[in-house]
């Protein structure tokens, strides 16, 4: 209860990094799986249920499906405790697939069942 009534005692990593666009366009797909493995990887969940969590890392998206981004915006930014290899970095920026196409977003709620 302590930690949601003052939230900065909660756990901090050591590094937070900014993702920037590469490219202008629409969000036309995230791929939550690939981001999940990501996530994974850094310390966030466990592969098999010994693996620790690491409360303090993550990734915070600041751009999801149907989403117009510019050049050089926020995508995310990654919360971890230890360095990021190239190849890390080449498949966060995979999971994001960018175009011009200006698609409908997907909405939240399809229906609701009374």
């Amino acid at each position: 209860i302590e930690q949601i009534k003052h939230p900065e005692t909660l756990p901090k990593a050591k590094k937070q990094i900014e993702f920037l666009s590469k490219e202008e366009g629409y969000v036309q797909r995230l791929n939550a799986l690939e981001l999940g493995t990501l996530a994974m990887q850094i310390g966030e969940g466990r592969r098999v249920k010994e693996d620790n969590i690491n409360h303090a890392v993550g990734i915070v998206l600041n751009k999801k499906d149907g989403d117009y981004v510019q050049k050089g915006e926020l995508l995310a930014v990654v919360h971890t405790d230890t360095e990021l290899s190239d190849k890390w970095i080449h498949d966060f920026y995979h999971c994001f697939e960018i175009n011009e196409k200006e698609q409908q977003k997907t909405p939240l709620v399809y229906k609701v069942i009374q």
